[in-house]
């Protein structure tokens, strides 16, 4: 059986306005942020396991990435 709390979240009063002229759930938006920080965090904890051992630079890790860049976009003719 699933529990459930309830903290409390604070925002700005336009803010909550704002959000709620536009029919935006603020407890769903947080959840769901809640949900994305939590993915982005056990990913990076893999990653970082995965490439610890890795003799990878910054610089090289920069220069792969724009090889990839320019191949890609001369593959699907991106200017």
């Amino acid at each position: 059986m699933t529990r459930f709390r309830q903290p409390t979240v604070t925002i700005s009063e336009k803010l909550s306005e704002k959000a709620s002229k536009e029919g935006i759930n603020i407890k769903s938006v947080a959840e769901a942020a809640i949900k994305r920080a939590i993915e982005k965090r056990e990913f990076l904890k893999k990653a970082n396991k995965l490439l610890k051992n890795s003799k990878l630079t910054n610089r090289d890790a920069i220069m792969l990435g724009r090889k990839i860049n320019a191949a890609l976009a001369k593959r699907y003719a991106i200017k």
